[in-house]
């Protein structure tokens, strides 16, 4: 079901694109979200049964800012396709190049001017375009380390998020989550950031970042080779997926090479944190293959 309400003149100045903000029950911060994303010429909120306010407030902000609204229910069968390749195959928009966004994650101006240029003049090089993340660790901003990058800007001609044998797995969600689109063409590399603040506690993140371990070896033990997940990452997480010693390296680039030491305490707890994360990945790899 698809709810729509205009409001408003769109300006032939605003971004000819479409930001599709994946959601599920994001009330806290589907509004500055959207705000962030107004110079859009189309903004949809693809929704997964939300059973708070995130629908309401999404059609409420979007009146504040004179914007078309468009709510995209998904309602997983457990099969694929997942809901980013669901929306590129049920998603009605004139648009081709498609800006998939988190709710906690924001624009900020630099990007959208870099990104309003890319359009102009260098989108038809590419099929996608990766963006590095602006990233904040209990609370506080990092400018320096390893920030994560994500495939998230993409042709829909061009793109296609792949199925892996993960239907199994226990608590692979709906979402294609840390998997990467197949692009055919070159992927460009945005130089600013996209802001993203998820404002969870560190017992939060160690309890995520438990699951997203415990999924990632599954999926590989199953395939019997690390490639397999390797070959939809990108960037510095497509390295750090198969180096040896991963935990001890991730450290010294993170905190030595990456310049994490200058965030002070915040850099050096995010930099052992995701050590941590890689240590744990090995240890639950060396149970699964004792066991299987």
């Amino acid at each position: 079901m698809i709810f729509s309400r205009y409001h408003g003149i769109e300006s032939s100045d605003l971004i000819q694109a479409t930001v599709v903000i994946v959601t599920k029950n994001e009330s806290a911060n589907i509004k500055q979200c959207i705000f962030s994303v107004r110079n859009f010429q189309t903004i949809v909120v693809a929704d997964s049964n939300s059973i708070d306010s995130t629908k309401s407030l999404a059609l409420e902000s979007m009146e504040e800012i004179g914007k078309h609204v468009e709510i995209l229910n998904f309602d997983w069968d457990g099969l694929y396709p997942k809901k980013k390749q669901w929306v590129l195959d049920n998603l009605k928009t004139d648009h081709n190049w498609i800006l998939f966004m988190d709710a906690d994650e924001r624009m900020s101006s630099k990007l959208e001017k870099e990104l309003f240029n890319f359009l102009e003049i260098d989108s038809k090089n590419f099929g996608a375009a990766s963006m590095e993340l602006e990233y904040f660790f209990g609370g506080e901003k990092l400018r320096f380390g390893y920030h994560p990058r994500k495939v998230n800007f993409i042709n829909k001609t061009r793109c296609r998020y792949q199925e892996l044998n993960d239907l199994w797995i226990p608590g692979y969600w709906e979402n294609e989550m840390h998997i990467q689109p197949e692009v055919k063409g070159r992927v460009y590399r945005f130089r600013n950031r996209l802001t993203h603040n998820d404002k969870d506690s560190i017992v939060t993140w160690f309890e995520r970042h438990c699951k997203y371990a415990y999924r990632d070896v599954l999926l590989n033990v199953a395939s019997s080779r690390d490639l397999d997940l390797r070959e939809f990452k990108v960037g510095r997480a497509r390295f750090f997926q198969s180096v040896p010693a991963k935990p001890f390296f991730f450290f010294v680039y993170c905190y030595v090479f990456r310049l994490g030491f200058l965030d002070g305490i915040p850099g050096r707890n995010y930099a052992i944190a995701y050590s941590w994360y890689y240590w744990l990945q090995g240890v639950i790899k060396r149970d699964e293959v004792r066991s299987a």
